[in-house]
């Protein structure tokens, strides 16, 4: 990727929450690979994806059940 970008694996235990920061001029993108979560009020699940922009504060990413999840933080 020739980009300024930065991927990580979230892999969260049904109930458990993260904390997402999306910056100004940031986009942030989630990919489900597994589980069903909850993010800015969507529900997403196996195969889902779901991108949000910043700048967001108090973005919360919540395991409503065991799940792993891709997420790329990408300039917009």
């Amino acid at each position: 990727i020739r980009q300024d970008a930065r991927i990580r694996a979230i892999r969260l235990a049904a109930g458990e929450s993260v904390p997402l920061d999306v910056g100004a001029g940031r986009g942030l993108w989630l990919q489900v690979l597994d589980g069903a979560l909850t993010v800015a009020g969507h529900d997403i699940a196996n195969g889902d994806g779901i991108g949000l922009e910043g700048p967001r504060d108090g973005l919360v990413l919540q395991a409503n059940a065991a799940s792993e999840v891709l997420s790329f933080d990408v300039p917009h």
